[in-house]
């Protein structure tokens, strides 16, 4: 749910009220709620991710309890925007079936081959070899027509995942922009050079 993905930053509010108020306040709220409270107690501002990790609690139960904190005025809440980065029809396609390029490998040897006898999409086949081109792990030589065999790189690939395999799958439930380290953005960048694997929406929490 793309609600879950928007920030609420949430700080603690004892501001208002004389102590015996604010005893008897704390007295009605319910075990979540409490346990809401007492994380906030120990830090400034956390967004409602922050809280529901801290708290071992779902993040739906989070939102509930901060809502009743803030109407009984013992929490403020502020709404921030943040980019989310989700997967496309393409980037979905892979993580159930696999990336092309990964996908051309298996059906390859260190033999050479016409490439127009590969057991391959048509529409997917250029692409791949694009992509395993650029990686290194295929190698091509032109004779009566276009050859290609498995490359000692591409063989050694295929016993790993790559970088973007390890993304794709990272990114499937959705995943901040602010939260990919220096390499996830190298990887981000090269996926959003192709078609429908990722997009970036602007999410606001309620």
């Amino acid at each position: 749910d793309n609600k879950n993905m928007g920030v609420l930053i949430v700080t603690r509010d004892l501001t208002k009220g004389n102590f015996m108020e604010l005893k008897s306040i704390v007295s009605s709220l319910s075990a979540i709620e409490r346990q809401t409270l007492k994380v906030l107690e120990k830090n400034k501002e956390l967004s409602l991710k922050e809280i529901a990790g801290k708290a071992k609690l779902d993040i739906d139960s989070v939102r509930r309890s901060v809502q009743w904190l803030k109407e009984k005025q013992l929490a403020q809440v502020k709404t921030t925007e943040e980019s989310i980065l989700e997967l496309g029809k393409n980037g979905k396609l892979a993580i159930e079936k696999g990336l092309p390029e990964k996908n051309l490998l298996h059906k390859l040897s260190e033999k050479w081959v016409p490439i127009s006898s590969i057991d391959f999409p048509k529409e997917e086949v250029q692409p791949a070899i694009g992509f395993a081109k650029n990686n290194e792990w295929i190698e091509l030589k032109k004779e009566t027509e276009l050859l290609i065999k498995l490359s000692e790189k591409g063989k050694h690939s295929l016993k790993e995942k790559t970088q973007m395999e390890k993304f794709l799958e990272k990114a499937k439930n959705g995943i901040s922009l602010n939260a990919l380290n220096a390499e996830e953005k190298k990887t981000f960048e090269l996926l959003k050079q192709r078609k429908n694997f990722v997009e970036i929406k602007n999410m606001r929490s309620d």
